[in-house]
């Protein structure tokens, strides 16, 4: 499954793309909630 293999390669969140535009509007503000209250570390 897609959702397995990305946690194999190392990911630690997964989201899935909805095909409705409401659900992805949804979605998409969901992920910004998110991105405000976690530490996304630095690329080097």
């Amino acid at each position: 499954m897609e959702i397995h293999r990305c946690y194999d390669l190392g990911a630690n969140v997964y989201v899935a793309k909805p095909m409705e535009y409401e659900k992805f509007v949804n979605a998409i503000q969901q992920l910004g909630l998110f991105l405000s209250v976690v530490t996304v570390p630095e690329v080097s």
